[in-house]
Order: C-alpha cells, then structure tokens, then sequence
C-alpha cells in the first residue's frame, strides 16, 4: 500500500514494492455508529448518536532512509537485528525480519452525543422557530489521537493530544 497521498505514495524499497502488502493507513477495523430519536411530545424530540472505532494503524519506521532508496523521506521499516537500534520491534514481522506496514494499532475512539430539538408553530404550517440543545461527547471520553510510529521520536508510541472534551451548544434558527 506504501505511504502517502495516491500521487506520491512511496514504498520502502523501490526495488520490491509487494513488499509493502499490508493495512492502509485509514484502515478501521471496527465501526460502530448507532442512533435513535425519541418524539416526546408534539414538537419535541430527543436524540442520541453512539460512535465506537476502532484505531488507525500506526507504522512503525526507523525516522530515517536506512537503505538510501527514497531520499531521505524516512519512511524506512525496522528490520530485525539490521536497522532495530537493538530495540525490540513492535510490529509483527515479515519473513524477512521487516516490520510489516501500519503493523502497530493507534488508539480508538468512543463517543455518545445527545440532541434536544423543540419546534415552536409560527403563522403556517412551514413557519416557526426551532429551539436546539446539542451535547458532544457527553461521558467527556478522553479520545487520544493517533501517536507517531516513528522510533526515534521521543514520543514513540505516545498519543501527546486527544480530541475534544464535553461540549455544548445550544441555538435557534427562524423557518419562513
């Protein structure tokens, strides 16, 4: 699958690119996306939104153009007892000793927003004012984002942001 936008997508080793068979970077393994809506009364109605996946596939590369193939674009794999710096490699390896591509998983997500909607009849039937209450992420779930796969970063394997808190929003919209 190689690394990169479709255009310049660039595989470990130029000579052999089957080499790098494996995940794509947006591969989820699991998704889970769930709704319902309750009509309370008339014109109100409450909704809920469950959304569960599963992490992006992180690749695990040495930070450098170990084999002198790419230009320096860093995207080399480690490989057993030649390019692992003695570290032990995360990845699952191949029959060659190489990390396999996008071998290691990044973190995944859970959330669960709620919705209030109330509908106010104005002068006809298309006229009136909505009344909404929005909550995002209500269980405040810490969503950590996908960590660096590269070795020789400090942050190796470490999620240093997550995505957003609870929030709320709340407004009104006039239909004519």
């Amino acid at each position: 699958v190689g690394l990169g936008n479709p255009d310049v997508r660039q595989v470990m080793d130029n000579t052999n690119p089957r080499a790098d068979y494996g995940r794509f970077a947006a591969d989820r393994k699991h998704v889970l996306a769930s709704t319902v809506t309750v009509n309370v009364a008339k014109n109100l109605n409450f909704s809920a939104i469950l959304s569960q996946i599963s992490g992006a596939p992180v690749n695990e590369v040495v930070g450098t153009d170990f084999n002198r193939d790419n230009g320096g674009t860093g995207n080399d794999r480690p490989i057993q007892g030649v390019s692992d710096g003695g570290k032990p490699i995360l990845s699952a390896l191949d029959s060659r000793g190489v990390a396999v591509i996008n071998g290691l998983q990044g973190p995944g997500l859970f959330e669960v927003a709620v919705s209030a909607r109330y509908q106010i009849p104005l002068a006809g039937e298309r006229r009136g004012l909505d009344l909404f209450f929005d909550v995002f992420n209500l269980l405040n779930a810490k969503n950590l984002s996908t960590p660096t796969g590269n070795r020789s970063n400090v942050n190796f394997m470490v999620s240093t942001s997550a995505g957003f808190a609870r929030q709320m929003q709340m407004g009104a919209r006039v239909r004519f």
